[in-house]
């Protein structure tokens, strides 16, 4: 079995596990910003693609992405604003990562709160992520302000990216002087997890010490929507925690899914803090 068929398998697992318990589903909200109240500037896109590396201080479920671009009106320095669909991506590390989400708005000369929802994904702490935008030359910028004097507060990031697919950047400091596109105004949605990778980890080697003709050693973690997880190549079977409802799941080399029940529980009979 490839791991597209478990990433199906396991999603459709949640999906039904969810269903029969809707307790597990919380409302999300406004999780996590980078000058999530700021203004923007009177001025607009010079290019069709932008985008940041982000990087979470702690773990959770993302499922959303908005942004305040500003309102230039019908007409920018560069001409007629044209309304437009704009694609919001999710890659894992950097613009040539894995595309872990991707969702769209519409978007013209009036700006305003602008941008998506999309089935969750885990984010991990201290783990980059790339955010990404694309198709946005000529509408307001989404960035606190143009010049270096920046407000008291605001954030920047390591540099930023820009032009087609994003290949060209540019970092945050150039020749000593801080570059504004470095910091950019994003609020993202989402729950917070309690699953927690070292110890998910930590249940992962005792598990694979105690039932290694299932589970050998070798593999390592990855996340895949809501899983943090590792797969057997040997055994061609799966270990896995969803942070969506705090269950261990293990996929068999039939393609049978087990429920292994609550991760805390199992975590206290593995002796992992």
């Amino acid at each position: 079995m490839n791991h597209h068929t478990f990433f199906t398998r396991m999603l459709s697992s949640l999906a039904l596990t969810l269903a029969l318990n809707t307790s597990n589903v919380t409302a999300s909200t406004t999780i996590d910003n980078i000058n999530g109240s700021a203004t923007p500037p009177f001025l607009a896109w010079g290019g069709n693609y932008a985008g940041w590396v982000y990087t979470p201080n702690f773990s959770y479920n993302l499922d959303g992405i908005y942004s305040t671009f500003e309102n230039v009106g019908s007409t920018t320095q560069q001409g007629p604003v044209e309304r437009r669909t704009v694609t919001l991506s999710v890659f894992d590390k950097k613009p040539s990562g894995t595309l872990l989400a991707k969702t769209t708005f519409v978007a013209d000369g009036a700006g305003g709160n602008l941008g998506g929802n999309f089935p969750p994904i885990l984010l991990l702490a201290n783990h980059d992520y790339f955010i990404a935008y694309e198709n946005i030359y000529n509408i307001g910028l989404n960035i606190p302000n143009w010049i270096p004097n920046q407000a008291i507060g605001t954030v920047n990031l390591n540099g930023w990216y820009t032009e087609t697919n994003w290949q060209k950047y540019y970092p945050k400091l150039i020749d000593g002087v801080l570059q504004v596109f470095s910091a950019p105004i994003l609020r993202f949605e989402g729950t917070k997890v309690s699953l927690l990778p070292n110890s998910a980890d930590c249940l992962f080697a005792w598990a694979e010490k105690n039932y290694p003709q299932l589970l050998p050693t070798g593999a390592t973690s990855q996340t895949t929507a809501t899983y943090y997880y590792r797969y057997y190549k040997n055994t061609n079977t799966y270990i896995g925690v969803s942070s969506a409802d705090n269950h261990v799941y293990y996929l068999a080399a039939n393609g049978n899914i087990q429920d292994l029940g609550n991760f805390t529980n199992w975590l206290a009979t593995a002796g992992c803090n």
